[in-house]
């Protein structure tokens, strides 16, 4: 079940890594020892659009998510003020000069007022498992070669795996739960947004398919805005191997499983950079019969042929 869903390489080669450079590869682990506790950041993962920091204990694994274009702000309250063409002006002069300090400094004339956003968090991914009396070679992997994340610990004699990683070809972070004896996989999946948001359009509900959905919204300029503001939305689907599957009360309930895997994607949407990526993300399920719902406008007026060697390849604008 987990070769179906892992994405080893994100290397468009036939061969491997290890062969196009010199070097031991499989060396290349960090490494830990212990539950995380306390403060600890947890381990990054990522696809260079969205990514995660992944806590984990025993009985728990958290996943704080975020979005590289989620942030509060939004369009400057001053775009017609003519002292920005100024500073790219005057910008512009410094760096042919090579004052690149100066060229620096000057550059913040550009940004008008408060359009300048700060990147926030999307919320958190939380798997709360049964906590047994003991548990014993608890260890962290970190495999830069396999871009994957790895945890494992044995109870009594059975040893419990969990794999983390971030697909880019299909955007989605994926979490498999295994362990070496059938039946012994039990857990409960959330989804939570941080309280700042609570009042401001942020919700949780579950949807047919073992689906969980979450929604937010950031901050506009001046604060919270209920017609501006970037919004998000993440989808978390559980997908288990034997055992029974229950969603109810924002959550999913996995008992008695073989396996489980949790694939989870999330959009942002407002900006034209967001649209582009969504109609990407739109684009790969455009096959030979296009639908509004599966292809972009431009995408639905090419043949079959087309569409399949060119939607599938980047996101349209147009």
């Amino acid at each position: 079940m987990a070769a179906i869903f892992f994405c080893p390489m994100l290397v468009m080669s036939a061969q491997s890594l290890s062969t196009l450079k010199d070097g031991q590869w499989n060396v290349l682990k960090l490494t830990g020892d212990g539950p995380e506790t306390g403060n600890a950041l947890g381990c990054p993962i990522g696809n260079g659009q969205i990514g995660a920091r992944v806590k984990n204990g025993v009985d728990s694994e958290t996943l704080a998510l975020n979005d590289k274009w989620f942030c509060a702000g939004g369009p400057g309250l001053d775009p017609e003020n003519p002292q920005r063409k100024a500073a790219l002006e005057e910008t512009r002069r410094l760096l042919a000069s090579g004052d690149i300090p100066g060229a620096e400094r000057a550059a913040r004339g550009m940004y008008g007022r408060d359009d300048v956003g700060s990147l926030l968090p999307l919320g958190r991914l939380t798997l709360t498992f049964d906590k047994p009396e003991s548990a014993a070679g608890f260890s962290r992997i970190l495999d830069l070669d396999r871009a994957v994340y790895t945890v494992k610990y044995v109870v009594g004699e059975v040893t419990y795996t969990r794999e983390t990683f971030a697909s880019f070809p299909d955007d989605v972070i994926v979490v498999r739960v295994g362990s070496s004896a059938k039946g012994k996989i039990g857990f409960t999946a959330k989804l939570s947004y941080p309280t700042q948001m609570e009042g401001h359009g942020a919700s949780l509900r579950n949807e047919t398919g073992n689906v969980l959905v979450m929604k937010g919204k950031a901050p506009a300029n001046g604060g919270w805005d209920e017609k501006k503001g970037m919004t998000f939305e993440a989808r978390v689907k559980i997908i288990a191997d034997g055992g029974t599957v229950m969603a109810g009360d924002n959550a999913i309930t996995v008992t008695n499983a073989d396996s489980a895997i949790s694939p989870m994607r999330q959009v942002t949407m407002g900006s034209t950079r967001n649209r582009a990526r969504k109609e990407l993300i739109q684009n790969r399920s455009c096959k030979a019969t296009p639908t509004p719902s599966n292809c972009s406008p431009r995408c639905r007026q090419l043949g079959p042929a087309a569409r399949s060697a060119d939607c599938g390849r980047g996101a349209t604008t147009n």
